[in-house]
């Protein structure tokens, strides 16, 4: 029987050295924020979370709010919350009221919208001028429509290829998940760790 404690894993320390090397991004394409989109209903939808945050995405959309300083902030919905801090990486877990339902009441959530969860950890929501966003593929035109008008000021850059640049460069544990994911079954099972 395979142990599951021998299988090749990501060890947490490494998605620090992740967003340092996508804040690294930021400050070279002169961003004020990154904003990295994940969404399960879309094939490969959940990458970016799951890359940034070690967050399988589930049920609703999820986005990893990153400044050039500091750590990043995982805002997702009212049901994905403490999946996220008990699953993911990333401490500062916050609920959007875009991605909830206005038809619904969460009692157990405090909800609040990027404005408020930007002048949080920014001071000033104002004074962020250039965004990138990656995933922005994924989005629908409502949740656009509600960023957008938060930074009204704000230039909107894609940047889906270049993260998913930083995302291609793999570390010695990314490779030895991949290769265990492509052995033959046989061998995986008779495989020591």
């Amino acid at each position: 029987m395979l142990d599951p404690t021998t299988l090749p894993r990501i060890p947490a320390e490494e998605y620090p050295q992740r967003w340092r090397r996508a804040q690294a991004l930021v400050a070279e394409q002169g961003l004020d924020l990154l904003i990295a989109y994940a969404d399960d209903r879309a094939t490969y939808g959940a990458a970016h979370a799951r890359w940034l945050a070690d967050f399988p995405v589930h049920f609703e959309p999820a986005c990893i709010l990153l400044r050039r300083e500091g750590n990043p902030i995982l805002v997702c919905g009212p049901e994905s919350d403490e999946y996220a801090r008990l699953r993911g990486r990333i401490a500062d877990v916050r609920v959007l009221r875009e991605f909830t339902n206005p038809d619904e009441d969460y009692p157990y959530s405090t909800i609040q919208s990027l404005g408020e969860i930007l002048g949080d950890v920014c001071g000033d929501a104002g004074r962020i001028r250039n965004v990138g966003v990656a995933g922005r593929g994924l989005m629908n035109a409502d949740l656009v429509a509600a960023l957008m008008a938060t930074l009204p000021g704000a230039a909107w850059r894609n940047v889906e290829g270049q993260v998913c640049e930083l995302r291609a460069v793999k570390s010695p544990a990314e490779l030895a998940v991949i290769r265990h994911a492509y052995l033959p079954s046989s061998a995986r099972a008779a495989r020591p760790y």
